[in-house]
């Protein structure tokens, strides 16, 4: 780390609170993807980002999952996120998308997921991200035959929120999966854009239960027809673990001279993973945008 050279002329107002805001930690990601790992033609074989249990793997369906170079990668306002992408090519069935990938295992009752997602000019009216298999799958973000953000279960079941699929917009979306022990069952809610670092809204914009105890699932597979940029992938057991903030800049769940030193790493370059208020541009606004966050320790 060398965090010196640096503060002294992009930071000097919050530099002497990087020990500080050290203490601030949030308990590390369970797994968690980028997509920094580019360009790559193809996302089959990448073992980029940490917690994975298998690299992606191609099921072989026909459509290909390209990754960005280190110049691109979606943003969204408050939330930590690092350069790189997955692009979603638009590919009909019986060649639609079909990828997987294991992550790490959820330990207790609960089990968050959350990720990005922008719809380009080419998007389906299908593109989720598949937990587990039938019947206990969960399907969320565009369920088949949808044009709205939302889930689907493994009978058939649906629950949408009231957000519509937008061109070009892209939305933070956060499903939980917790196993009520107390009634033997399965309760989905899916969040739309949350504000990343606050608590968990009171209430979800899609959700239903199901009867028994279901099984997370090991595995993630982005399933369906496409049309879609995806990035930062995110699995833990808590809320703050996948809506990490602002200030949280490498990601590691914790707020510290770590995530300083890299944001002043990126803004010298301009480069755009340091567009932190996603306006397209690098420049004094993002400066103020991290230093507030870093000196609030989110």
């Amino acid at each position: 780390m060398n965090i010196n050279c640096r503060c002294w002329y992009l930071f000097p107002t919050v530099c002497g609170l990087a020990i500080s805001a050290a203490a601030l930690a949030q308990t590390g990601v369970a797994s968690y993807d980028s997509f920094s790992d580019g360009p790559r033609a193809d996302l089959d074989g990448s073992t980029a980002g940490s917690g994975w249990t298998s690299a992606w793997m191609d099921m072989g369906q026909g459509g290909i999952i390209s990754v960005t170079d280190h110049s691109d990668g979606l943003s969204y306002m408050g939330l930590g996120v690092k350069p790189g992408c997955a692009e979603v090519p638009e590919a009909w069935y019986p060649g639609m998308v079909s990828y997987t990938r294991g992550h790490a295992a959820i330990t207790g009752n609960t089990m968050y997921l959350s990720f990005l997602l922008r719809p380009r000019a080419d998007a389906s009216n299908w593109f989720t991200l598949r937990l587990g298999t039938w019947p206990n799958q969960v399907d969320v973000g565009v369920p088949m035959g949808s044009y709205q953000y939302g889930f689907m279960l493994g009978d058939g079941v649906f629950a949408l929120s009231p957000v519509p699929v937008q061109v070009g917009k892209t939305v933070f979306l956060v499903l939980e999966v917790e196993h009520v022990t107390t009634t033997n069952t399965t309760a989905y809610r899916m969040y739309v854009n949350p504000t990343p670092g606050q608590p968990k809204p009171s209430w979800a914009m899609a959700e239903y239960g199901r009867a028994g105890l279901r099984a997370f699932g090991s595995y993630v597979e982005p399933l369906g027809y496409g049309g879609y940029t995806i990035d930062e992938v995110r699995f833990g057991s808590t809320w703050s673990q996948v809506t990490p903030c602002t200030a949280d800049f490498n990601a590691d769940g914790f707020v510290n001279a770590l995530d300083y030193d890299e944001f002043a790493g990126f803004f010298e370059l301009a480069d755009p993973g340091a567009d932190i208020n996603a306006d397209g541009f690098v420049n004094a606004l993002d400066y103020d945008v991290f230093a507030s966050a870093f000196e609030a320790g989110c």
